[in-house]
Order: structure tokens, then C-alpha cells, then sequence
């Protein structure tokens, strides 16, 4: 009877055992069932990721493939830009060469043209006035401003008068009428023996000459050097209105003289042929002639003083004649009355 006893226990307790396991064992089938589960649904869900990613992908594959035509055909567009740029470039290159060549080609004639401003008024200076209240028109000749009249004070600039003169001196300071005539003076100036011109200066062939001398404040009176400089500019510039003469030289005169006064010429590049043509610089000279104790040569020349003296007795001068196509330089003597353009300091 113990036996059977000790066997139902065991059994009982056997039975309790397997039961416990079988418990466990359906509870732990229930959690793997639930593990199975959020594994198949992660394992569903990766799939869904990998779905999108490889959507991404070839997306991207797409964006890449037009991105690289859209490189490809902007390289394309660049390498053609350079090419047009290149070939530009030495267009530009080729012309700027040709330029280059004109320009080297009529440097020799451009040389040779007035410059801006040649014949007209003097920048900043149209006109200027003496200490009389005369005014004087300007004119602009290369590098020089020269008065565009003949000068017809009887002052300097500080106001101290000169005596008209009578006579002829080497002392004392005169003015004469052109002709012996004062109607002449509001056209063709005044005459003035050296010693009005210089007053107190000593000679000048400086350039500029620094003699204040008769002229108004801010010019003075023109040394040979002056006077070369503006025969060298005009022989030079202004070729269509100069003659060239026989001896195959380039005469100015008639691009100096005024288109007035003039007693007639019959040769061609005389300043009294034709004096319609003359005045190309704007110049303007007129024949007021001379005055060596007696009135001589009106409208036959215009002499000019300049601030360099030749000798004790005499000053270099340049003159236009009515029948020559030259601008003399020569020397006159200091006591005789000629014709003063001032020059702008």
C-alpha cells in the first residue's frame, strides 16, 4: 500500500511538473509567436525601406545620367565659348595690329596737322587788355598764345606813358602812327623804336624771353627763339595753306598775313596774291610798315620786333612783303619804329 502511495505521489508530482512545463512551455510559444511576429512585421518593414531605398536609388541614378548630359553639354557650350572667345580675341588682336600699322603710317602726316585749338582763342585768355583800356584778341598756335593784334598802347603796364614820337631815337622811347596817320591805329596798331619795346630789358633770345617790356601784365615781347618756334610750327602744320616753292621749299607767309591791307602781287604764292587765302593760322598780320624818319612801306609789309638784339645798333625782327611767299628774319636798326606782338607768359 506504501508503494502505491509513494507512486501516486510520484506520479502527482510528475504530473505536476509536466503540467508546470507544459505552461511555460505554451507561455514561451506565445512569446516566440509574438517575437515572430515584430520580426516579420521589422522584416516587412526593411523590405518596404529597401523598396524606397532602391527607388532612391535609381532616382538618383536618373538625376546623375541628366546631370552628367547637362555637364556634358554645358563643357560643350564652355570649350565653344572658348573657341568663339579665342577666335575674338584674335580678331581683336589683329585689328588692334592694323591700328597699330595705320597709325604708325600716318604718324608722319599727323605730325604735320594743326593741333585743337590752332586758330582759335586762347584757352582762358580770348582777349586781353592793355594798361589803355585797348583790347586785344588771342589766338592759339601750337604750344604758343599770341596776341591776334598789333599792339597799340601808349602806356606800360604800370602806367607810365611813352611820348609819341617825331624822330627817331636809340634813347628815348616813341610811338608812331602807321603811316603818319591815326586812323590806321585801331587797325594796324602802333609803331614802336626798341628802346619803347625793351624799356628797361636787356636782350632775350631765351624761350620763353622773360621781357616784360611794353607788353601788358602776363605777356611779354617775343625773343628770335619765339618767333623761330612759331615758323617751325606752321611750316610744319599747316601744309595745305603753305606754298611750296620752286626750290621745293615750304614758304608760310601767306598763312601768317591778314586777308587785309595788302598792296597786290601777281605771283601765286605771294602774300598779295589772292589774300583771300592767306590767314590760315588766324595770325592776322597786317602791313603797317615802318617808321625811320620818314613813314615808309605801308601796305607793302609788316615787320615785327623781337627781345634779341643782333648788334648795339640794331634787333632782330621777322617781316612779311606783299610780293614774297617768306616770312623774313633779318635785323633792324633800334631807332626806327616797327610793329609789337606780345606773347602770353
Amino acid at each position: 500500500m506504501k508503494k502505491i502511495m509513494l507512486l501516486l505521489l510520484c506520479c502527482s508530482f510528475l504530473f505536476n511538473v509536466v503540467a508546470q512545463n507544459k505552461k511555460e512551455l505554451m507561455q514561451k510559444n506565445v512569446q516566440l509567436e509574438t517575437s515572430v511576429d515584430s520580426l516579420r512585421q521589422e522584416a516587412a518593414k526593411l523590405k518596404e525601406d529597401n523598396q524606397q531605398a532602391q527607388n532612391t536609388i535609381k532616382e538618383l541614378k536618373i538625376s546623375n545620367q541628366k546631370a552628367s548630359e547637362k555637364k556634358a553639354l554645358l563643357e560643350e557650350k564652355l570649350k565653344s565659348s572658348q573657341e568663339l572667345g579665342e577666335r575674338r580675341y584674335d580678331s581683336v588682336r589683329q585689328l588692334k595690329e592694323e591700328l597699330k600699322n595705320i597709325e604708325r603710317q600716318l604718324a608722319p602726316f599727323m605730325s604735320r596737322l594743326p593741333q585743337r585749338g590752332d586758330g582759335k582763342p586762347c584757352q582762358g585768355a580770348p582777349a586781353v587788355t592793355d594798361r589803355d583800356g585797348n583790347s586785344y584778341n588771342t589766338v592759339q598756335i601750337g604750344d604758343q598764345c599770341w596776341m591776334r593784334e598789333n599792339l597799340r598802347t601808349t602806356r606800360y603796364a604800370d602806367g607810365t606813358s611813352i611820348a609819341q614820337g617825331s624822330t627817331t631815337s636809340f634813347d628815348v622811347a616813341y610811338w608812331y602812327y602807321p603811316d603818319g596817320n591815326s586812323s590806321n591805329k585801331a587797325t594796324y596798331g602802333l609803331l614802336y623804336n626798341w628802346k619803347a619795346v625793351m624799356r628797361n630789358s636787356t636782350s632775350s633770345d631765351a624761350n620763353p624771353s622773360g621781357v616784360k617790356g611794353i607788353c601788358p601784365t602776363g605777356w611779354h615781347v617775343p625773343s628770335d627763339a619765339e618767333w623761330t618756334q612759331l615758323s617751325r610750327y606752321v611750316g610744319n602744320r599747316y601744309h595745305e595753306s603753305n606754298c611750296m616753292c620752286d626750290n621745293g621749299r615750304v614758304e608760310i607767309a601767306k598763312s601768317l598775313a591778314s586777308t587785309i591791307g595788302w598792296h597786290a602781287s601777281e605771283l601765286d604764292c605771294d602774300v598779295g596774291n589772292n589774300p583771300s587765302r592767306n590767314n590760315a593760322t588766324g595770325f592776322s598780320a597786317v602791313p603797317a610798315g615802318g617808321y625811320n624818319g620818314s613813314y615808309r612801306n605801308f601796305g607793302n609789309y609788316a615787320v615785327f620786333w623781337s627781345a634779341t638784339e643782333h648788334a648795339s645798333g640794331n634787333a632782330y625782327g621777322r617781316a612779311l612783303f606783299y610780293d614774297d611767299a617768306r616770312v623774313g628774319l633779318g635785323y633792324n636798326d633800334k631807332y626806327g619804329g616797327l610793329s609789337v606782338r606780345c606773347l602770353r607768359d
